[in-house]
This record gives C-alpha cells, structure tokens and sequence, in this order.
C-alpha cells in the first residue's frame, strides 16, 4: 500500500488506462488501508502526503488539468466506498498463522528429495 501511494501508477499504465488507472490504485491503497484497520482520514492524509505520487496523479485528470478540490476529495470518498463494497465479499485476508502455514508446507516440500515436479513445479 505505502509503496503504491509514494510511486503512484506506472507511467505506461498511467498512460493505457488514464484516470481509471489512478481509481484503481486508489482503490486498491484504500483496500489494503481497511484491512488493516486505517480509517478513511487516515488513508486519505497518506494520499495527499508530499512525497505521495499516487496523490499527486490524483489531484490531475489524464490530460494534466488540475482537478478542483471538491473533485478531489469525490475521487477519495468513492475509492474509499468502492473498497469497502469490494471487501465485503472479498476472502479474508492471509493471517500470520496462514502465511506460516504455507511457509511451512512450501519446506516440507522442497525438502523431500523425491518430491516430483510438475510443468509448473507447483507441489503435486
């Protein structure tokens, strides 16, 4: 989320997907920000944070206009909602004890010299 906010949407998805581009990582900051328990004011101050690119691209429409500040803070509000409706059906999110899990499982596996490989040398 943080790295997303600070180096904002690569130049060549900025320029495939222009505004809908910034909506979507604006979406997804605000997404990682609910899980973690990070209100909207909170989210939203990392957003128009200096050092923050993904603000800056979206204080701008895509073809470099200066958005108004009312503008602006609808552009957040609604990532921010739009989030919040996403993660209402989303899975859960990956706990401590599930990445263990799968940390441990993956060890096992890799220290089984017999352990066959598939074409995608996933665990069989």
């Amino acid at each position: 989320m943080i790295d997303l906010i600070r180096d904002g949407v690569r130049w060549a998805a900025l320029r495939a997907g222009g505004d809908r581009a910034v909506f979507t990582a604006l979406v997804r900051t605000a997404g990682s920000a609910h899980q973690r328990g990070h209100t909207y004011p909170e989210w939203a101050q990392l957003i128009g944070q200096v050092n923050s690119v993904l603000g800056r691209q979206a204080r701008r429409t895509s073809r470099g206009k200066e958005r108004s500040r009312a503008t602006y803070e609808r552009t957040l509000q609604r990532a921010w909602d739009t989030a919040g409706d996403w993660l209402t059906t989303a899975p859960p999110p990956l706990t401590r004890a599930d990445i263990a899990a799968q940390i441990a499982a993956v060890d096992a596996w890799t220290a089984d010299p017999d352990a066959p490989l598939t074409a995608t040398n996933e665990p069989c």
